[in-house]
């Protein structure tokens, strides 16, 4: 049998994942999963819960320090991850 046409595994994971309807879902799975990393581990101790829901991120914290500093990096933080996630799927940050 000979191939036309070979594709890499992450060509091929893209393409199942796309036409399985779950890209999306993975991108937004990719936005939580990477808070503590774009927010460092002293900001991450203060995290206490990420939630995506339609486009925005809901971030419980327990301090109103680690809240206030956040939230003047919300553009940033908002750019930072959606860059990790390969596609603009964040469009705010809800800090709570």
């Amino acid at each position: 049998m000979k191939r036309n046409k070979t594709i890499g595994i992450k060509e091929a994971i893209d393409l199942y994942l796309k036409e399985m309807g779950i890209e999306n879902r993975m991108r937004e799975a990719r936005v939580v999963n990477a808070w503590p990393t774009v927010v460092g581990p002293t900001m991450a101790r203060y995290t206490s819960k990420v939630v995506f829901y339609n486009g925005v991120l809901f971030v419980t914290l327990s301090s109103s320090v680690a809240r206030h500093e956040l939230g003047m990096m919300r553009g940033l933080l908002v750019a930072k991850l959606n860059e990790l996630a390969g596609a603009p799927v964040l469009t705010d940050i809800v800090l709570r």
